[in-house]
């Protein structure tokens, strides 16, 4: 049984719950959960007391929204990340070749669709790139942190995880969509697959010897996961 009514602006459903609670959809719509038995005033209070945090997080949602805008449709006028750099799409009709005009990223193919221009981008610019850098990148902080350097990597899309590491194969997984991120995030995936080769789970002492290597650790690890 759900009861729906508007108060103070809100969208607020009653229904069989112990306690009210608030969501923000991905349209910035607010909705507002009750007990069937809660008063309007109740009600009215809770909102009041939450009017600071709705309009911080719709900003930040709404702030959110616009700067992925376009971003990773693979179309003309579209956007991607490279580098942590936010780089417009060109694309033109002709023989295949990608190239770079200050924040423009222009690709020439005989076909522009989605599904080609996104293949172009990943097995002509990330991977290439990727492979250099993260094998770079992973070498400097294994003999940082004094490991020997007989790692297995391995480049591929994981999904939901930004690296992965297998102590007892002594191999480490980065995922592609890290050359979207800056060298700063990056940096922070390889130590934490580094750290794992001496810490499997996610310890204090696993914590501690990232924070040797890695002291912005946590702040870095933030941005990093506030987009993909």
């Amino acid at each position: 049984m759900e009861n729906k009514s508007l108060i103070l602006g809100y969208t607020v459903v009653r229904k069989k719950i112990k306690n009210i609670n608030l969501r923000i959809d991905s349209n910035l719509n607010v909705y507002i959960s009750a007990p069937l038995n809660l008063d309007d005033y109740q009600i009215e209070k809770f909102i009041i007391s939450k009017k600071a945090w709705i309009d911080k997080n719709i900003k930040r949602f709404s702030d959110y929204k616009d700067i992925n805008k376009n971003l990773d449709t693979y179309e003309n006028d579209s956007y991607i990340f490279f580098y942590g750099g936010k780089y417009r799409l060109v694309l033109k009709i002709g023989e295949k070749n990608i190239e770079f005009n200050d924040d423009d990223i222009v690709i020439t193919n005989k076909i522009i669709d989605k599904e080609s221009i996104k293949k172009i981008i990943y097995t002509d610019l990330y991977y290439p790139k990727a492979r250099k850098l993260f094998v770079k990148r992973l070498d400097y902080y294994l003999e940082l942190m004094s490991e020997k350097k007989d790692i297995n990597l391995k480049i591929s899309n994981i999904k939901s995880k930004w690296g992965l590491c297998i102590p007892q194969k002594r191999e480490i997984r980065l995922n592609i969509d890290l050359m979207k991120k800056s060298i700063e995030e990056i940096d922070s995936v390889v130590v934490h697959e580094v750290a794992h080769l001496k810490h499997p789970n996610h310890s204090k002492n696993f914590y501690n010897e990232i924070d040797k290597y890695f002291k912005n650790y946590k702040e870095v690890n933030k941005k990093l996961n506030s987009r993909i």
